[in-house]
């Protein structure tokens, strides 16, 4: 089953140098970045990020979920796609 992983960040909480190295292992994306600079719309809480994961369980994305949490040091949000 596929799963949506989508990051909850802080407008004033930026990622720093370390957090994206650890994203970067959590993605196996070799550095690649790319961003906009600036949230779409205005509101303190917004998704930053999101990952597409599959996985044979629910247990089995909720432990990439933490993990991904872990990663990016953010709130992420799991949900089951149909």
């Amino acid at each position: 089953m596929k799963y949506l992983i989508s990051v909850i960040d802080h407008l004033k909480n930026p990622g720093t140098a370390a957090e994206m190295i650890e994203i970067d292992k959590f993605n196996n994306r070799n550095d690649v970045n790319m961003s906009t600079g600036k949230p779409l719309f205005d509101a303190q809480e917004n998704f930053t990020g999101l990952w597409l994961v599959e996985a044979e369980s629910a247990q089995v994305a909720e432990r990439l979920a933490h993990s991904a949490s872990k990663a990016c040091n953010r709130k992420v949000e799991l949900r089951p796609l149909h």
